[in-house]
């Protein structure tokens, strides 16, 4: 079979407009920021956005001064970006508390996702709403992290749903505490690894590091954030909008394409790395090679029976219609039996799971 089908069903499964708009106005260059806001702006209606697009609408405010002074929505917009940014900090400093903790007692801490962003630069967090910081913990170490966060007030996210057996031998734990405090913790730094008995200590001998606010902290290289980032919006987000903007931002100087070939290769990306990154390509204008590209395509093309369900998963994820769900449902599942589910190996019972709001 030819490998041109997955391109032209990746870009069948793109986002709905409002979304695809909003995420060129946060990405690109000012004079197609401007013209894409133009168009959201015609037709939007801020009082019932829909979800997907409500995900990412406080994050242009920063761009409407420079695109759209004069714009109607700039003060409304403005107010959702700091409530955004509030919200992110009371979570981020809870999370600093745990990894002061975890640090104190000699346990490396691996900050990964939009959080190892944020301990790179504070400014990518702006406008983005956090309520789960995600962190990577050597196995060795999950059952004294698990006591010391239990004893400083943390819950696993459903206490009547696991015991702390099961809890330390899940792939990965949510952890709150209080009204803000919301922390994954993963033995790997992929919460849900396609591929059993893949080993990630490579991530933690290429990390670098890092600093939640006054903590120092590990993020992963730019190679392996870019492919944990794919990872993570397999199984997790329930929009696809957010996850192609943390694509779209790991994407950036860096990252080893050949490299990043091994890895997708190892841990099952291809088909996911080939529809976000021809994305962030092709929508968003960011650097991504050509021969990468093709190099993912090829490889998604040979997988067929994987790469159907999951691009019809990634196009039902922002269609907010029950048609859109069942598929949506239908397409994890059929992925899930044909990949030996291994998803399973987690536990997150935390309601806030289903918001797609992880860090």
């Amino acid at each position: 079979m030819k490998p041109g089908w997955v391109r032209r069903l990746a870009v069948a499964s793109r986002p709905p407009t409002g979304v695809d708009r909003l995420l060129r106005v946060w990405l690109t260059d000012e004079r197609t920021a401007a013209d894409s806001w133009a168009a959201f702006e015609a037709s939007a209606d801020l009082d019932h956005l829909p979800g997907p697009e409500m995900c990412l609408v406080g994050l242009v405010s920063k761009r409407l001064p420079a695109i759209a002074p004069d714009s109607a929505l700039r003060g409304r917009i403005g107010g959702i970006e700091r409530a955004n940014w509030s919200r992110t900090q009371l979570t981020l400093g809870e999370a600093m508390q745990a990894a002061h903790l975890l640090k104190s007692e000699d346990i490396p801490v691996l900050l990964v996702g939009t959080a190892a962003r944020i301990a790179k630069s504070e400014m990518l967090g702006r406008g983005l709403r956090i309520e789960m910081i995600d962190c990577c913990i050597r196995p060795v170490d999950i059952p004294r992290a698990h006591d010391l966060l239990i004893a400083d007030g943390w819950q696993y996210a459903s206490p009547g749903a696991v015991d702390r057996r099961s809890a330390r031998a899940a792939c990965s734990c949510r952890f709150v505490r209080g009204r803000f405090g919301g922390l994954e913790l993963r033995r790997s730094a992929f919460a849900e690894p396609l591929s059993e008995g893949v080993k990630t200590n490579a991530v933690w001998q290429r990390a670098t590091p890092g600093h939640l606010g006054e903590v120092s902290v590990l993020i992963p290289s730019p190679t392996d954030s870019l492919a944990i980032t794919i990872a993570d919006g397999i199984g997790r987000s329930r929009f696809n909008g957010r996850w192609l903007a943390d694509v779209a931002m790991a994407t950036g100087d860096g990252v080893d394409w050949l490299l990043f070939d091994e890895e997708s290769d190892r841990h099952g990306l291809d088909a996911a790395a080939f529809y976000s990154l021809l994305y962030a390509h092709d929508r968003l204008a960011r650097a991504v090679p050509e021969e990468a590209l093709v190099r993912l395509e090829r490889s998604a093309s040979r997988r067929a029976l994987r790469t159907v369900p999951l691009l019809a998963e990634f196009r039902s994820r922002d269609r907010l219609t029950l048609v859109s769900h069942a598929v949506a449902g239908f397409a994890r599942r059929l992925r899930l039996f044909i990949g030996g589910g291994a998803a399973s190996s987690s536990l997150k019972a935390d309601p806030r799971a289903s918001k797609g709001e992880g860090g």
